[in-house]
């Protein structure tokens, strides 16, 4: 296995995220996403490598659905208390979205 992969949110952590997630909400239409991302760099400076670093990134999108308005919110906090309001944000600002004719 690649080192970046072993980094990463095993799949049956993003499962229950999702799956806790799914739990909070109160919207007519649902859909999450989850990314969850590795990057490494290296800085070079007089022909010597003068820094390196990593950045692990995981993230939700929350889009919420009521009749033919929604809308996404995004976050990086995952605790629980995070995850609830962005939820909560979504489906109030889904609420008062203008309509959307085209969505079906």
């Amino acid at each position: 296995m690649r080192q970046a992969a072993r980094r990463l949110m095993p799949r049956d952590q993003m499962r229950a995220l999702l799956e806790k997630v799914r739990k909070l909400s109160k919207a007519e239409r649902l859909q999450l996403a989850v990314r969850a991302s590795w990057t490494a760099n290296t800085r070079f400076a007089s022909n010597e490598m003068s820094t390196a670093g990593s950045i692990e990134n995981t993230a939700v999108t929350i889009d919420s659905g009521f009749g033919n308005r929604h809308a996404l919110v995004d976050t990086n906090d995952l605790s629980d208390a995070a995850l609830e309001a962005a939820v909560r944000q979504s489906e109030h600002l889904a609420r008062i979205a203008p309509p959307n004719p085209e969505l079906m």
